[in-house]
């Protein structure tokens, strides 16, 4: 999970940004005011889009940085993945003859996971260079000698490998969901909230989204679990229940940040501490997440959290049936968060504050 942590954060911001970028694309595309072949669709689609495209770059400069390597011999390495010669190969169908050997060319724009790989394999070429060789020629030799090993091996071995598992992965996660999305939803929804999210697990499974969104261009966990809007319900009612100024404060100043897509204030701060909170997290939860199994809503881009997460749910097709069941989810999931937590504190009275009250009294 530090892995995780540590090379993700650092990209979300831009891939958030682009992804967001993407939203205008949809909307104007889907109401008939785009049309493929017009500039501005051209020059906001490479916008939105280029984050994604030159990923393996980016991820592997962080993730280089991560392994203790300099992120820029990393860059280079995962800019090598996706050289636009070798991509041409790839969409020809051509292949790489070397020594006799007839090796498929392959496109990895876009990829996650080849290029973390290549990240570390590189880090212990970088560091064994380090210690052998004098400084005075290995600040020219290392780097020189790490990219000559690491981008023939990440595009030839690791590549091929990682992508294939990638692939597996994301299969075995749609194979779950096609068994039954509604069950699916049920179990994944209350887990996410508040085990995963809470003990920064929620990072593994983003992952696996991305490399859903780049290997089958869509995503049906983040579908799934789109109910941002559940947690600001909980929290308004919570600050409306609560006689404490200071919980009162909590609550407003933590449904407004839920709204923006930062789940975590209201987390750590009301609904883990509060049995009360986390039963109404889990009841108030059942029908929002019926809804988006039944509409098949599931994200097309990465976007922001709450508020900023609606224009992922944009089938660039024009089907609607993912954005209806986001929009529907929120909406239901704002009420039943709402209508629940105030209900639980009218048949489940705080008997901790009551005993606190009357010994205070």
């Amino acid at each position: 999970m530090k892995l995780i942590n540590g090379i993700m954060m650092p990209v979300l911001p831009a891939l958030i940004a682009c992804g967001i970028m993407n939203a205008p694309v949809s909307i104007l595309s889907s109401a008939g005011a785009l049309a493929p072949e017009d500039g501005m669709y051209v020059l906001l689609h490479a916008i939105g889009n280029s984050c994604m495209y030159f990923f393996p770059v980016i991820i592997e400069a962080s993730a280089a940085r991560f392994f203790g390597m300099d992120a820029y011999i990393g860059a280079v390495i995962g800019a090598s993945l996706i050289h636009p010669s070798l991509a041409a190969l790839s969409t020809s169908g051509g292949s790489i003859d070397i020594a006799g050997l007839s090796i498929p060319a392959a496109s990895y724009a876009s990829t996650v996971f080849p290029a973390i790989v290549a990240a570390w394999f590189a880090s212990v070429i970088y560091k064994g260079f380090k210690k052998i060789l004098p400084e005075v020629v290995g600040y020219a030799i290392v780097p020189a000698l790490t990219v000559l090993i690491c981008a023939p091996v990440s595009y030839l071995v690791i590549g091929p490998v990682v992508n294939a598992a990638s692939g597996l992965l994301a299969q075995g996660i749609l194979a779950i969901y096609a068994l039954n999305p509604v069950v699916c939803s049920l179990i994944l929804n209350p887990i996410f909230g508040l085990v995963l999210i809470p003990l920064g697990l929620h990072w593994a499974l983003v992952v696996v989204c991305i490399n859903n969104l780049v290997t089958l261009g869509s995503d049906p966990i983040l579908g799934l679990v789109c109910n941002g809007m559940g947690v600001v319900g909980m929290m308004l009612a919570y600050a409306y229940k609560e006689s404490d100024p200071d919980k009162r404060s909590l609550g407003l100043s933590t449904a407004l940040t839920a709204f923006c897509g930062i789940t975590e204030p209201a987390l750590y701060g009301a609904i883990l501490p509060n049995k009360r909170m986390m039963l109404s997290s889990v009841l108030s939860g059942i029908i929002p997440s019926i809804i988006p199994a039944l509409f098949g809503t599931k994200a097309f881009t990465m976007a922001g959290s709450g508020i900023f997460s609606f224009p992922s749910y944009m089938n660039p097709t024009g089907d609607m049936n993912s954005l209806i069941g986001a929009v529907l989810t929120n909406a239901i999931g704002f009420v039943c968060g709402f209508v629940v937590t105030v209900a639980l504190y009218k048949f489940m009275p705080d008997k901790g504050s009551n005993a606190a009250e009357a010994q205070a009294a």
